[in-house]
């Protein structure tokens, strides 16, 4: 009988931002984890993994050497969050009273940000990193990667992965936290749905 292959998916969601604090958008803005962000992350304990993939932004890479005392492994563009175009670093108050805005928010699947990204792109770009992540991890007999992105990604890669069936905006993503997947060759192959999901992190390091 062949050998069931097991790859453990650790999906992570970068530390908090001063912008992040004031309620603004931050899709594709490059921006630095602020104090409290980075504080909070020291309290939290991970498992180490075989390989560390991040969105190329700051905050996702920080958040890598903080919660594991290493650089990314791989940096992937397509880890980005949405792309907001001309709402990046505004608020929902700053926009409300914004026609584009308000059918944006009651459509996001069809409308996109004036300059951004349709939904449809976003998810597109999305798909091609998690491929090009799972090729990896089977070419290379990765164990557990650690992907550390964005809210935005990582609520799309549960809807569509995760065990449980929930729509985008039912999965709540914390800062510096997120999930652990649990999955076979055989699934990932067949772009199945993982066989298990865990929140993350198990427990608070000794120091929090």
């Amino acid at each position: 009988m062949a050998m069931v292959r097991s790859l453990v998916i650790t999906i992570l969601r970068h530390g908090m931002t001063e912008e992040n604090k004031q309620k603004q958008y931050i899709g594709w803005s490059d921006v630095r984890l602020c104090e409290e962000g980075r504080e909070i992350l020291r309290n939290y304990a991970y498992s180490p993994a075989d390989l560390y993939v991040t969105s190329d932004l700051n905050r996702c890479i920080e958040t890598v050497a903080l919660l594991y005392d290493t650089s990314p492994t791989w940096l992937l563009p397509e880890l980005r969050e949405m792309n907001f175009g001309v709402w990046e670093k505004k608020t929902y108050e700053q926009l409300k009273d914004n026609p584009v805005y308000q059918q944006w928010l009651d459509n996001y699947e069809d409308y996109a940000p004036p300059n951004g990204e349709s939904y449809a792109i976003f998810t597109e770009r999305v798909d091609e990193a998690w491929e090009k992540i799972m090729r990896y991890c089977l070419g290379n007999n990765v164990e557990h990667v650690v992907i550390v992105t964005h809210g935005g990604v990582i609520r799309y890669l549960l809807e569509k992965y995760a065990p449980i069936e929930k729509p985008f905006w039912e999965w709540s993503i914390t800062y510096g936290k997120g999930y652990t997947l649990h999955t076979t060759e055989e699934r990932v192959r067949g772009e199945e749905r993982c066989s298990s999901l865990q929140e993350v992190p198990f427990k608070e390091s000794a120091n929090g």
